[in-house]
């Protein structure tokens, strides 16, 4: 049996964030992921030389933990076009980020969804969400993103042909009905950052907190099966026992 002081169950990024966090105040820290891979539900797959991630699964670089935790620099970030390309039933349109992207300012404004105002809205959201801090953002009067933004001043048409697809896409819920605070909360590090995805694919963020843990610290195919609160011993399917030191 194995005495550790911490015992992480599950190897995803909190997992394995927090592994990372208790080696930094000097604790022997073991993780225990029952698939054969650290990464939790981010998983990248090599099929016939293309990077397939699994899921809607992007890095918003203005997150504090990218900057707090990640190795940027490492992970080679690639960034998307701060925008959109939307299908209104007739014809394609640009709705770029006018901050970004200057020079598409003229295809913003001419992009056959929403009116001027709305286009205008966008920018005016965007600098609202950015002066505030996430704390103002998590008070803000609670509602749904829906109400949010009819309020905010927004045409039913532009909320059902960008709203409801991007961020539906994002909550995986089209109706919208997710507190505004959450939207506000990534909204905000929507315009104070770029999209991007590392080159190697997702995966590539758990394996470079893997890579700064100590050696034998994630113990990938440990199915946990059972906690003895009593005794404190962690035993997984493979029989092996674990205890934190007391």
């Amino acid at each position: 049996m194995e005495d550790p002081d911490v015992i992480v169950i599950g190897g995803g990024l909190a997992g394995l964030t927090a592994a990372l966090r208790l080696q930094e105040q000097g604790l022997h820290t073991i993780v225990l992921e029952s698939s054969d891979s650290p990464g939790g539900r981010i998983r990248t797959d090599h099929v016939d030389g293309f990077l397939l991630d699994r899921g809607f699964q992007v890095l918003l670089s203005a997150y504090p933990a990218v900057t707090d935790t990640f190795d940027s620099q490492s992970l080679d970030l690639q960034p998307f076009f701060n925008g959109a390309s939307i299908w209104n039933g007739r014809r394609w349109g640009i709705l770029a980020d006018p901050f970004s992207h200057p020079s598409s300012i003229a295809a913003t404004l001419t992009c056959p969804v929403g009116n001027i105002r709305d286009k205008i809205l966008i920018a005016r959201l965007r600098l609202w969400c950015r002066s505030r801090s996430i704390e103002s953002i998590m008070n803000y009067t609670d509602m749904t993103t829906a109400e949010f933004l009819r309020k905010f001043g927004f045409s039913n048409n532009f909320i059902d042909q960008f709203f409801r697809p991007f961020m539906g896409g994002v909550f995986l819920d089209p109706s919208l009905s997710v507190s505004c605070r959450f939207f506000l909360y990534l909204y905000r590090f929507f315009g104070s950052g770029r999209t991007c995805l590392p080159a190697a694919g997702m995966q590539a963020i758990p394996h470079s907190l893997v890579s700064r843990l100590k050696k034998g610290t994630v113990r990938c195919g440990e199915k946990v099966v059972r906690i003895d609160e009593k005794e404190g011993v962690v035993t997984t399917a493979s029989g092996n026992s674990f205890r934190p030191a007391k």
